[in-house]
């Protein structure tokens, strides 16, 4: 069996959750802290484009509201499209010819229209670039469990087992607090498969375990 050290604080980690960032083992308090540092730069590069990506999009936006009301309308497609048709059955001096001869000439010259007024107005009025979405590379949606989904699963007991192990010490912000303030976590959801394994198995705070969310992990108070 493969044996776990810590990268950044050299714990022994046999029995406890162990997450591999970039090719390093960390456990996992230090794997949020390594994390939150990698992933840093990443989400002000990511903000500053979303920001450009929404004032991008309002603009594009604007731009197609001002171009659906340059261009008929649908009732006013209806209108031509019938009056097209009325004006042939007329001219033929036969209703029936209204009937599907008739609308399908009106559809034509309604289609001829809407087309030739839409392009005229994107002539003078240039459609502005669609933002394409903001792209960004967390560390964090590349991070990886090592041995959380093997084992031999803990008794129904386990959470406090796992409280003892962690020292009663919440692994996010470090905080030691009592019995009935932690709570464990599965780091990979039960919904997803995880089970009682103690490398699936965190002591965190009830505040930590509710903004938790590595793993898809989604508190259900949340």
């Amino acid at each position: 069996m493969a044996q776990y050290e810590c990268s950044e604080c050299n714990k022994n980690l046999h029995g406890h959750p162990k997450i591999n960032v970039e090719g390093n083992i960390y456990c996992y308090s230090c794997a949020k802290e390594v994390v939150a540092a990698l992933d840093h730069a990443t989400e002000i590069k990511h903000a500053k484009e979303v920001k450009a990506h929404d004032v991008q999009y309002e603009r594009w936006k604007n731009w197609d509201e001002k171009r659906k009301l340059a261009v008929p309308s649908t009732n006013t497609q209806m209108y031509i499209t019938l009056g097209v048709a009325i004006g042939c059955a007329v001219l033929m001096a036969n209703p029936i010819f209204f009937l599907l001869p008739g609308l399908v000439v009106g559809f034509i010259a309604n289609q001829l229209y809407f087309n030739t007024q839409k392009k005229e107005w994107i002539r003078s009025h240039p459609e502005p670039v669609f933002p394409a979405s903001p792209s960004n590379s967390f560390v964090r949606d590349r991070i990886e469990l090592v041995g959380g989904v093997s084992g031999t699963p803990l008794s129904s007991g386990y959470q406090k087992k796992i409280l003892e192990r962690d020292g009663y010490k919440c692994q996010i912000c470090g905080e030691v607090f009592p019995a009935d303030q932690l709570e464990v976590h599965h780091i990979k959801p039960q919904a997803r498969g995880g089970r009682h394994y103690p490398a699936n198995l965190v002591t965190l705070c009830w505040r930590c375990h509710r903004e938790e969310i590595w793993f898809g992990h989604k508190h259900k108070m949340r």
